[in-house]
């Protein structure tokens, strides 16, 4: 196994120094075990590629590492010295260079390939190598050629990109004040609303206990009215009967003092009938007076029966 001290040497005498590809940056080591952990970092960057996309840089970081696994196993200093030198050479290849996770090309990639392997492929190719012919594949390559594209231009569209998110955030802007324009209308509105019916609430609360007040008024009125006239004409009525007894009695006294005073066969025959006849009427008449004041009654009642639903209809519609 190579010593620590030996592989330091070997790193120093190399002079390593591995280009990073976009950004003209480049890192310098002087000490193996930096150069072994930059390079293991990259493997874990790297390592949820997906095998339809971008494996290939993966696999080309594990191969660095292996290398560099090797010199630290090899107890030949010459061995030790190409593996180094080999890994270094891969690390910073010009051709299908890798891309460092540090770099802004590295985070766009890596960004880029968790939301679609294809895409983050084929823009790979057109940054690295300016090979188009892999982005008319399907739509997901064509999409990383477009993303690239502007990712190599970045400089150049910035200066719109900003003009159109100085637009966009002024048109936000108005679109606030519109809408809180909108909602301070809209609110004095409702409170205008809420206060017109709480004033019709109130207004009609009074009309319709005036109503009920008015109503029951005259339905009194009309109560006691009514009452008054059927108690009059019970007293007519009254009256009227105890005159048509009086005159039954007296007609009675008259029939009987007659047939005192004269013959009883002579009597009975000439005024029999006439008395008949005068109960038979004045009972008539005691009849159509009855029957009247039922009717009477009956209406009375059945006016007021009508006069009791209209309110109770008018309540419930109020």
């Amino acid at each position: 196994m190579a010593d620590e001290n030996l592989l330091d040497e070997i790193v120093e005498e190399l002079n390593v120094e591995i280009p990073l590809f976009s950004g003209n940056q480049r890192r310098k080591f002087r000490k193996f075990n930096s150069l072994k952990k930059f390079i293991e970092k990259e493997v874990e960057f790297w390592r949820p590629l997906h095998p339809d996309g971008m494996r290939f840089v993966l696999i080309a970081f594990r191969q660095i590492q292996s290398s560099l696994q090797q010199a630290i196993e090899t107890s030949n200093q010459q061995e030790a010295r190409q593996l180094v030198r080999d890994a270094v050479s891969e690390a910073g290849r010009s051709h299908s260079p890798l891309p460092y996770s540090e770099t802004a090309l590295g985070k766009f990639l890596g960004e880029l390939h968790a939301r679609s392997p294809v895409s983050a492929e084929s823009a790979y190719h057109y940054l690295t190598q300016g090979d188009i012919r892999a982005s008319f594949k399907n739509r997901d390559a064509l999409d990383g050629l477009l993303l690239a594209f502007h990712f190599s231009n970045a400089d150049a569209f910035r200066p719109k990109i900003a003009a159109t998110e100085s637009s966009l955030t002024q048109l936000a802007e108005n679109h606030q004040t519109v809408k809180d324009d909108l909602k301070q209308e809209a609110d004095k509105l409702l409170a205008e609303i809420g206060s017109w019916w709480k004033t019709f609430g109130n207004d009609t609360t009074a009309w319709k206990k005036e109503f009920e007040d008015t109503t029951r008024t005259w339905r009194d009125g009309l109560q006691n009215t009514f009452d008054k006239w059927i108690q009059s004409k019970k007293e007519q009525f009254t009256k009227f009967f105890e005159e048509c007894q009086q005159k039954v009695s007296d007609l009675e006294i008259t029939f009987k003092e007659k047939l005192r005073l004269e013959s009883p066969a002579k009597y009975w025959n000439m005024f029999a009938d006439d008395y008949e006849q005068r109960g038979r009427r004045w009972r008539n008449w005691a009849l159509v007076a009855a029957a009247v004041l039922l009717v009477v009654t009956l209406q009375g009642r059945r006016h007021l029966s009508w006069l009791a639903a209209c309110r109770t209809n008018t309540e419930s519609k109020t």
